[in-house]
């Protein structure tokens, strides 16, 4: 894969190497994802990477996330590295939803955060979803989505004031969902925010 000049050839071999779902990939497709010359070739190296689905690959999704100089390159690190569960990216991800120039990298830090499922990012996406609409609207839909990932019922009062603030009808199924979630989760015996009014 690494010895072909032909970097359109390499992305077929990364592809190629994922579907076989060989672990002995995950080596030859982090090198490639950090080292290869081609920005395609990298990119592809992070979907093969995506597929094999190998936590060896979080230290250096992390490492792309935070230096590569492509946001779709650090999109896609940040969407995978929330599939992979690793906790380690927690702080990374955190740093690219409040500070990455790139907005698309910023909503897939979110959508991570989500699916990395660490009750340590309730904070900092509250913080998210009551940022200043004008500075970043769309940051709030993905991070009520988020909210309802981790399942925290006391989040849902402000995902209800956010959903009824929203002027953007195309975003309120998404709103509506986190809600559910929330509510969902509330129900449950023993979550935060269950015990019935006016009993101890």
């Amino acid at each position: 894969m690494q010895k072909d000049s032909d970097s359109e050839v390499r992305c077929h071999s990364a592809i190629a190497l994922a579907k076989l779902g060989d672990k002995r990939a995950v080596d030859p497709l982090i090198r490639a994802m950090r080292n290869d010359s081609d920005s395609q070739v990298r990119w592809y190296s992070i979907i093969a990477l995506d597929e094999l689905g190998d936590k060896r690959a979080a230290v250096p999704l992390i490492e792309i996330l935070q230096k590569n100089e492509i946001g779709y390159v650090r999109r896609h690190a940040a969407e995978v590295l929330g599939k992979l569960g690793d906790t380690r990216a927690l702080e990374p991800l955190i740093e690219a939803m409040q500070k990455d120039a790139d907005r698309n990298v910023r909503y897939a830090s979110v959508t991570a955060l989500g699916k990395l499922g660490d009750k340590k990012a309730f904070e900092p996406l509250m913080q998210a979803l009551a940022k200043d609409r004008d500075e970043d609207h769309f940051i709030q839909g993905y991070a009520a989505v988020a909210l309802g990932e981790l399942g925290d019922p006391r989040a849902l009062n402000a995902v209800e004031d956010a959903y009824k603030n929203d002027f953007d009808k195309t975003s309120h199924q998404f709103y509506e969902a986190a809600i559910a979630k929330l509510k969902s989760a509330a129900t449950r015996p023993g979550e935060v925010g269950t015990r019935p009014a006016g009993k101890l």
